[in-house]
């Protein structure tokens, strides 16, 4: 069926009130039914369902639309999810495999895929059934303790379905085959680990061992994976996720957004934590719109989920080093989406779990009310960084901040926000001005200049070259950046010396440059370790050999000898800097070129110099090479 064929089919028996009224309870007023909106806080009913048109409004906030609209609203889902969710409730059959693949549709794989995702649904909730019940049992008596001390309650456990995997290593394979689950879904779901991957006859062993553990669902409620906190101080990375399956992917998934939505709603906000433990405290002490990446930086997946139900964010991150990096970084993500945000500012070893269990909900809820303004926030931050007296400061200040908010696309917001930058430096505002519609202008010559270059390469490549062409800029780059990768895999002082001295904006869009700034956002929020896991994870779905190769066979290994990993590192990093002005001056070059008259000629020369200089400055201000890792 088309798409048109099925949303026809919906239309005719699917009716607007008995949809809705599913969701939200409707009275009859008249001709119509009204309510209290699900959209938004309101004591007097303005939403309202018109049967005769199949169509819903509120007067209150302007939300309106078809059964179609409100099921992606209500669901937080887009229109073919909300297809898949009338689907069901009409009836009616579809391919949802069919719908989206343009064409190229083969009902036999489709139907073996969606049954495979179906066996790993039912698995991973009978797994939620029997985690749970080990937790009650003897063998999770010290577990439950635990989770007590936390200030868990039974509620709380249930709500979140909390359970506890045994410290053995085949336990939760001896219960599939007890429950004649077949062995290879198991592998599938990413609980069982092989031993030996090339000799499947080895058999395999739990993933999961002696860890107190979170099932993670995806927006509609369904378990998709899990997180395993361990119990044991020599039991590994304290906290363990299922690897990339057919139904999760941890990039793509906000802890607790399915018991969040509604209070999301409720609220008018998302309260983005930091980890499982903050966000179940919160739901228990009543803030119930608190939701946390799934041990990863937030990333642009989740900002999409989160709009569908918000358009404000309040960051509520550890005060440590990792959590202020995590929330610096986050500006790249919900500016871009669409959201703004603000800051709660916790104490010194404070996080949200903490901070309910010792002060209560209104301490929390204090702290939210006066919730600093994202860009306050982190002008703060880069003022600590940085010494605001110094002429260098206030330039690394200026450009990193300006560089923030060269994302905000509102000109009037980005203006009060150049105007404190400006305040709190004691600079003129003019300055601070040019400097931000210069990183603005940058990044429109940097893409033009890249859709310059991409027509160029396939207006001028051969159709049918058989001699092996020769380096070009883009290949030095990206093995430069192959280069850094592997060293920045097997020696974390290396990862951190990348976030501190390579701008974001010198690494390419490629694959291997964005698995290079994945390491380096991991690494400064404290989670380089998983490094590795994540690459894998990213890799599923796609072929880049340059990525495998480090994975499998690295040249910068753990045993790399610290003067050949100094003269790399130094070395690969020139080629980033040298690349990036290269693009630059070359922009520039060509509106040298273009300049009309002497004045264009000469502010355009003085930009080629400054630019130069700065290309100098970068160069040589590398610190002394590392000789330990």
């Amino acid at each position: 069926m088309t798409f048109e064929e099925i949303k026809e089919e919906l239309r005719a028996r699917c009716d607007v009130v008995d949809v809705i009224n599913g969701y939200v309870p409707l009275k009859r007023a008249g001709a119509n039914h009204v309510a209290c909106c699900p959209f938004h806080q309101e004591k007097t009913p303005s939403f309202n369902v018109n049967s005769s048109k199949q169509m819903f409004h509120c007067f209150g906030c302007g939300k309106g639309g078809d059964i179609f609209t409100f099921v992606m609203e209500y669901e937080g889902v887009d229109f073919i999810g909300a297809l898949r969710i009338l689907a069901r409730v009409a009836g009616i059959p579809f391919e949802e495999e069919e719908l989206r693949s343009g064409g190229n549709f083969d009902p036999v794989k489709a139907k073996v895929h969606r049954d495979k995702k179906e066996v790993l649904y039912d698995l991973h909730e009978r797994l939620v059934g029997w985690y749970q019940s080990n937790l009650r049992s003897e063998a999770g008596r010290e577990a439950l303790a635990y989770v007590r001390k936390r200030g868990l309650t039974d509620d709380l456990m249930v709500t979140f379905g909390i359970g506890y995997a045994p410290d053995s290593w085949d336990a939760c394979c001896q219960w599939g085959s007890r429950q004649g689950i077949p062995y290879e879904a198991m592998l599938d779901a990413g609980v069982l680990k092989p031993r030996n991957p090339d000799r499947p006859e080895d058999g395999a062993y739990d993933l999961f061992r002696n860890r107190l553990m979170f099932p993670i669902t995806n927006p509609q409620g369904h378990t998709v994976g899990f997180s395993g906190r361990a119990l044991a101080e020599d039991s590994g990375p304290k906290y363990l996720n299922t690897p990339a399956t057919l139904i999760f992917d941890k990039s793509s998934v906000l802890y607790g957004l399915s018991l969040a939505r509604q209070g999301i709603r409720e609220r008018g906000y998302a309260l983005l934590c930091e980890g499982q433990m903050d966000v179940i405290a919160c739901h228990g002490a009543g803030f119930t719109n608190a939701v946390a990446p799934q041990g990863t930086a937030f990333t642009e997946q989740q900002a999409r989920q989160l709009k569908r139900h918000t358009e404000q964010l309040v960051i509520c991150f550890d005060t440590d080093n990792a959590g202020i990096h995590a929330a610096m970084r986050s500006v790249e993500i919900f500016v871009p989406a669409g959201l703004s945000a603000k800051v709660v500012l916790l104490g010194e070893g404070e996080d949200p779990d903490s901070l309910v269990r010792t002060a209560g909900p209104e301490a929390l809820q204090a702290r939210i009310e006066v919730a600093q303004d994202f860009f306050e926030f982190l002008l703060d931050c880069l003022i600590r960084e940085h010494d605001p007296a110094t002429p260098q400061g206030k330039g690394e200040i200026a450009a990193a901040y300006l560089q923030a908010i060269s994302n905000i696309e509102n000109m009037v917001t980005r203006a009060e926000y150049c105007r404190r930058l400006a305040d709190r430096l004691g600079v003129p505002e003019d300055y601070v001005f040019q400097q931000l519609n210069g990183i603005v202008n940058r990044h429109k010559r940097t893409q033009h200049y890249r859709q310059q270059q991409h027509r160029s390469q396939q207006e001028d490549a051969a159709p049918a070259a058989s001699a092996t062409p020769p380096a070009t800029e883009e290949s030095v780059t990206e093995k430069a950046e192959a280069d850094l990768l592997d060293i920045a895999l097997n020696h974390q002082d290396y990862a951190r010396r990348l976030f501190e001295e390579v701008p974001r904006e010198y690494i390419s869009e490629g694959e291997v440059g964005k698995a290079l700034n994945l390491c380096i956002a991991l690494t400064a929020q404290g989670e380089w370790e998983d490094c590795e896991d994540a690459l894998r994870e990213s890799l599923a779905a796609k072929q880049v050999p340059a990525i495998s190769r480090i994975l499998v066979a690295p040249q910068y290994g753990r045993d790399a000898a610290p003067k050949r990993l100094a003269i790399a590192y130094r070395d690969c990093r020139k080629r980033l800097i040298d690349n990036y002005f290269a693009q630059e001056l070359s922009i520039l070059g060509q509106e040298l070129a273009r300049a009309a008259d002497l004045e264009e000629k000469n502010r355009v020369m003085r930009t080629i110099l400054e630019m130069k200089m700065r290309q100098r400055q970068m160069v040589s201000a590398a610190p002394a090479p590392v000789t330990n890792s």
